[in-house]
Protein backbone atom coordinates (compact mmCIF):
# COMPACT_ATOMS: atom_id res chain seq x y z
CA UNK A 1 0.00 0.00 0.00
CA UNK A 2 1.09 3.59 -0.70
CA UNK A 3 2.51 5.84 2.06
CA UNK A 4 3.02 8.69 -0.26
CA UNK A 5 0.83 11.81 -0.29
CA UNK A 6 1.27 13.15 -3.49
CA UNK A 7 -1.02 14.29 -6.35
CA UNK A 8 -4.07 11.55 -7.16
CA UNK A 9 -5.99 11.35 -10.52
CA UNK A 10 -8.79 9.13 -10.24
CA UNK A 11 -10.24 6.87 -13.14
CA UNK A 12 -12.91 4.68 -13.53
CA UNK A 13 -12.14 1.78 -11.55
CA UNK A 14 -8.04 2.81 -10.75
CA UNK A 15 -6.47 5.82 -9.27
CA UNK A 16 -2.63 6.71 -9.89
CA UNK A 17 -1.05 8.20 -6.75
CA UNK A 18 1.91 10.30 -7.29
CA UNK A 19 4.67 8.24 -5.78
CA UNK A 20 8.36 9.83 -6.24
CA UNK A 21 8.90 12.76 -8.66
CA UNK A 22 12.75 13.31 -9.65
CA UNK A 23 12.62 16.14 -11.37
CA UNK A 24 13.02 14.20 -14.71
CA UNK A 25 10.91 11.38 -14.66
CA UNK A 26 7.76 10.33 -12.20
CA UNK A 27 6.82 7.27 -10.78
CA UNK A 28 2.66 6.45 -10.10
CA UNK A 29 1.15 3.66 -8.21
CA UNK A 30 -1.94 2.27 -9.94
CA UNK A 31 -4.28 1.33 -7.23
CA UNK A 32 -7.91 0.01 -6.90
CA UNK A 33 -10.13 2.66 -6.31
CA UNK A 34 -12.59 -0.11 -4.51
CA UNK A 35 -10.03 -1.87 -2.38
CA UNK A 36 -6.90 0.30 -2.58
CA UNK A 37 -4.95 -2.97 -3.83
CA UNK A 38 -1.64 -1.75 -5.47
CA UNK A 39 -2.08 -3.09 -9.40
CA UNK A 40 0.87 -1.73 -10.51
CA UNK A 41 3.24 1.40 -11.65
CA UNK A 42 3.38 4.07 -14.59
CA UNK A 43 6.98 4.85 -14.44
CA UNK A 44 9.70 6.16 -17.63
CA UNK A 45 10.81 3.21 -19.53
CA UNK A 46 13.69 4.45 -21.21
CA UNK A 47 14.00 2.33 -24.16
CA UNK A 48 10.99 3.61 -25.59
CA UNK A 49 11.70 7.31 -23.99
CA UNK A 50 8.13 7.31 -22.63
CA UNK A 51 6.19 6.53 -19.70
CA UNK A 52 4.97 2.54 -19.52
CA UNK A 53 2.33 0.63 -17.22
CA UNK A 54 4.22 -2.04 -15.15
CA UNK A 55 1.43 -4.21 -13.76
CA UNK A 56 2.02 -6.60 -10.49
CA UNK A 57 1.83 -10.26 -10.75
CA UNK A 58 -1.77 -11.35 -11.41
CA UNK A 59 -3.56 -8.76 -12.43
CA UNK A 60 -6.38 -9.04 -14.67
CA UNK A 61 -7.56 -5.40 -16.38
CA UNK A 62 -10.37 -4.90 -18.62
CA UNK A 63 -10.59 -2.70 -21.49
CA UNK A 64 -11.91 0.60 -19.85
CA UNK A 65 -9.07 0.64 -17.50
CA UNK A 66 -6.67 -0.62 -20.26
CA UNK A 67 -8.04 2.52 -21.68
CA UNK A 68 -7.15 4.71 -19.58
CA UNK A 69 -4.22 3.65 -18.82
CA UNK A 70 -3.03 3.98 -22.40
CA UNK A 71 -4.48 7.56 -21.87
CA UNK A 72 -2.54 8.37 -18.92
CA UNK A 73 0.60 7.14 -20.05
CA UNK A 74 0.53 8.85 -23.11
CA UNK A 75 -0.72 12.08 -21.87
CA UNK A 76 2.49 11.69 -19.13
CA UNK A 77 4.86 11.19 -22.27
CA UNK A 78 3.50 14.39 -23.97
CA UNK A 79 3.93 16.84 -20.66
CA UNK A 80 7.50 15.61 -20.37
CA UNK A 81 7.93 16.22 -24.00
CA UNK A 82 6.58 19.86 -23.23
CA UNK A 83 8.56 20.26 -20.60
CA UNK A 84 11.76 19.34 -22.12
CA UNK A 85 11.63 21.05 -25.31
CA UNK A 86 11.07 24.42 -22.64
CA UNK A 87 13.86 23.68 -20.96
CA UNK A 88 16.45 22.96 -23.81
Amino acid sequence: MSTSSGPVSSMSWIRMELRHDTGKTKVWDVLSKETNIPLGQVRWFGRWRKYAFFPNNDTVFEPTCLNELAGFCQEQTAEWRKAKKGAG
